[in-house]
């Protein structure tokens, strides 16, 4: 029992020495990523910027335009439950 308070204080310590951050959080990773966010809200920005001019959809070259596609041809379904027992 003794053993575990003095390891659950050297714990606190340990901690307490530390800033209690464990490792996990530093200001240059805080920092980093402040950049990477302010950097992000900035492309989004630039993104949100961006115009179409709607006028070529009523231009005659684009309205002029056909499709050459060919139709995709329509194959029978199997069955509807591929685990049911065969008939």
């Amino acid at each position: 029992m003794i053993l575990g308070l003095l390891l659950i204080a050297g714990l606190g310590y340990y901690l307490y020495s530390t800033n209690g951050s464990l490792g996990l959080e530093s200001s240059e990773e805080n920092l980093s990523l402040e950049a990477e966010s302010t950097e992000l809200i900035r492309k989004i920005d630039s993104i949100k910027s961006i115009s179409i001019d709607r006028s070529l959809f009523s231009d005659p070259r684009f309205t002029n335009l056909r499709s050459f596609a060919t139709p995709v041809p329509v194959f029978p379904v199997g069955r509807d439950n591929p685990f049911a027992p065969q008939q």
